[in-house]
């Protein structure tokens, strides 16, 4: 109901602007004191700003995914340089954005008490971090980091019985023909 006339009311303001044209009278620049609707041109260019910054992401996404998949070292190598390139773009996006949203939160305070106008602050990551959200390293690493946080009593207690505890080393992978399962598992109490 809301969407219906809220379309309905901007569909009349549209109507009356371009009737406004064509007579030849110009629209009010200020409605009462300072006021003017350049909040509603910064909100449409968050909008967009915000758009171009997904579709970026994910072809950053895309980029570090399919660079995982490659085994030639000079296509890797391409695409690398094309993987950095991206990622810079992406950067200068969340700062525009992030600039863009400061001036609009500063300049129009009122504007963002409605639940669907904030805007939130946007934190970059780094292309590291994109490569191992989705390599399979990358992603051990983390499950091991998570595994040694949430069980800290059990590198504790090898402490105590005089073996030095040490954070953990990346997690080597098997080369992907082999077929053997390498190595003892102990289980402790």
């Amino acid at each position: 109901m809301f969407c219906r006339s809220l379309f309905v009311f901007l569909s009349l303001t549209l109507a009356v602007t371009q009737l406004r044209a064509e007579e030849g009278v110009e629209p009010e620049a200020n409605y009462s004191g300072k006021q003017d609707q350049t909040w509603e041109v910064i909100q449409t260019k968050l909008g967009a700003l915000k758009t171009k910054m997904d579709s970026q992401t994910m072809l950053v996404n895309t980029l570090v995914a399919e660079k995982a998949a490659l085994k030639n070292s000079e296509d890797v190598a391409k695409k690398a340089e094309d993987l950095k390139i991206q990622h810079h773009k992406l950067e200068t996006l969340v700062l525009d954005y992030n600039k863009l949203n400061e001036e609009y939160l500063t300049k129009f305070p009122e504007r963002g008490l409605k639940v669907k106008r904030i805007y939130q602050r946007v934190k970059l990551k780094t292309l590291d971090s994109f490569e191992d959200d989705f390599t399979l390293r990358g992603r051990l690493n983390k499950l091991h980091g998570k595994v040694l946080r949430q069980y800290p009593g059990a590198v504790q207690a090898e402490g105590k019985k005089g073996v030095k505890p040490t954070t953990a080393p990346p997690v080597e992978l098997p080369p992907a023909n082999s077929q053997e399962v390498t190595g003892t598992i102990e289980l402790k109490k």
